[in-house]
């Protein structure tokens, strides 16, 4: 381990090539360390370093800025990055409170650069890879290598691996966002429709999506069952209405797209184990 004020150097590899072919990606270092109050890195001040690194934390918290905007960079997130780019700066953050730990691969080749420059540009460079990822695992595998000398080989795939990893990473983000789009919509959808008889087979109709795949999705971004959801704002909605009006219980039954009355009583008291006369007296609006 290497010590300095503001930066642990826990291990440290500077690849050799045997035989690099010109243009092909080419790991350039590898090393592992951990950052402190003060340890500041700016591209404006490494001109001439045409090389670009896959920066990933594994404990701690840093902060990345790239081109104005600002990314927290917590376990499992990493970014890319050009050294020499001038809109680029790393460090640990003013109110942290334990040392930034990170794992960083850099590389070079002129087809290396130019693709890692188009990924930022279409994808951003922040990508999210879990710390029990293959390519994360293979990257500690080279902690304890006695030579740093690797084939023209060896030294594509480990970045073409990484390439791999960061697109598999990005078109799984886009997906989840697409998703979680979608799931709003399920909720507006459902809260807007609350006076129908909404049902999670009528949602799924209105969404082009299976039953099945749309409640496993529900469950998966919220924590709950879609059914739980629209029982839940049904609820609500009648907690609001015996409070806020003085509608029967006939009509707000009706409202709800409840059948009867009597269906209506049950249904209510399951949920808040008090009957609607019950809580129009004495019942103060739940929670959920």
């Amino acid at each position: 381990m290497i010590y300095r004020p503001d930066k642990n150097i826990h291990w440290d590899h500077d690849f050799q090539t045997r035989r690099p072919i010109p243009g092909f990606f080419q790991a350039a270092s590898l090393a592992y360390d951990s950052v402190y109050d003060g340890y500041i890195r700016e591209g404006k001040n490494r001109p001439g370093e045409e090389h670009c690194t896959f920066q990933y934390t594994t404990e701690g918290r840093g902060i990345f800025e790239h081109e104005g905007k600002i990314y927290e960079c917590e376990p499992g997130m990493g970014y890319i990055f050009q050294a020499c780019d001038p809109t680029t700066r790393h460090y640990y953050p003013p109110d942290g409170t334990e040392p930034w730990a990170t794992i960083h691969i850099a590389f070079t080749g002129e087809y290396a650069i130019e693709l890692a420059k188009q990924l930022i540009k279409h994808r951003g460079p922040m990508f999210y890879l879990p710390k029990t990822h293959s390519y994360i695992k293979q990257l500690f595998q080279y902690e304890h290598i006695s030579n740093s000398f690797i084939s023209a080989r060896v030294s594509h795939r480990l970045i073409n691996e990484l390439f791999m990893a960061l697109m598999e990473s990005s078109e799984e983000q886009e997906i989840n966002e697409e998703l979680e789009r979608q799931i709003q919509d399920v909720k507006q959808y459902v809260k807007d429709n609350l006076t129908n008889n909404v049902t999670v087979n009528e949602i799924a109709r209105k969404f082009g999506m299976a039953r099945e795949k749309l409640s496993r999705s529900f469950k998966a971004m919220t924590g709950g069952t879609l059914s739980d959801f629209i029982i839940r704002k049904k609820v609500l909605l009648a907690c609001r209405l015996l409070k806020e009006t003085d509608y029967s219980l006939r009509e707000i039954s009706n409202r709800l797209g409840i059948v009867s009355q009597s269906q209506f009583t049950r249904f209510f008291k399951k949920e808040l184990q008090v009957t609607p006369r019950e809580f129009r007296s004495i019942g103060h609006m739940p929670e959920f």
